[in-house]
Order: structure tokens, then sequence, then C-alpha cells
């Protein structure tokens, strides 16, 4: 982080990072952010989540409806469980901005990020990455300025 730049908190969504791209993390943080929610997959979103006001049978039926049920994801549909969560990260951990990474192949994520970003009603940075190595300067750049525009 820079001196005398306040950390702002934001949320990250989209699909996997590929190798080369964790470098993401880092950029936010050297540029002024914090990820306050990680809903990149494999980050806290795709956790699972075991339901603990329901009696299950066995130990399978937890793990299935953990997996299956508990997961908020962007297929799912009506994908209002993800709006939820995001909802709730926004609420409850003083979320100011949505970064949103989807890759040139994945419809589900380009299509979901508008309607996530009106959902929570936050000024978002939707990122369409390619099979590159690692991030651009194009792209860190409108990372850099998208921080600096909501701090």
């Amino acid at each position: 982080m820079r001196a005398g730049v306040p950390i702002v908190p934001i949320a990250v969504v989209g699909g996997p990072l590929l190798a080369g791209h964790e470098e993401l993390y880092a950029a936010i943080e050297r540029f002024g952010g914090a990820v306050a929610a990680d809903g990149i997959e494999g980050g806290e979103r795709t956790r699972p989540r075991f339901p603990t006001d329901a009696p299950f049978r066995d130990l399978l039926d937890a793990v299935i409806a953990a997996r299956f049920d508990a997961i908020p994801d962007v297929f799912h549909r009506p994908n209002d469980a993800l709006c939820d969560w995001l909802s709730e990260c926004v609420t409850e951990r003083g979320i100011r901005g949505l970064l949103c990474v989807s890759y040139t192949w994945c419809d589900l994520w380009r299509v979901e990020q508008r309607h996530l970003a009106a959902a929570v009603e936050l000024p978002a940075l939707f990122l369409e990455l390619d099979g590159e190595t690692c991030l651009s300067v194009r792209t860190l750049t409108r990372i850099e300025a998208f921080l600096e525009s909501i701090s």
C-alpha cells in the first residue's frame, strides 16, 4: 500500500484464477485496496458451509447439502443465493467496490457481473482476462484507477 492512501475494502468475484494471475491480490493491496470478500472460485464463497438447523440422516447427506445446496454459484438459476451472499458481505464488511474477473471464454461470469453490481449497488470494475501468463500493464492501471476512484 502507498503511504497516505486509505485502505479500500472491495469484493472480488469471478472464475478461478489461472497461473500467473495470483498477482491480482498483491496488485489490489499495492494500490490501496483490501480484499474483504473473496468470491473467486476457490475463495471463501466456494467453501462448503454445513447447515446447522436441519438434522441429517448421516454424514453423506450433510456433505451433499453443503456442496450442492449451500455454495452460491454463478450457474444456479435463479442465482439469488449468490446475490444474497455478496449483499451480506457488503453490509457486514463495509465493502465499497466490486471487482469482477471473467475470462474471454466464460459467458456465465461475463453475463452475471453487471447483475451482481446492480444487486449490491456498488461501483464495479469488470476485468476480462485471457490466457496471458501475468496481468498486463493495462489491467494493473485499470485496477489502480478503480481503487483511486472509490477511495
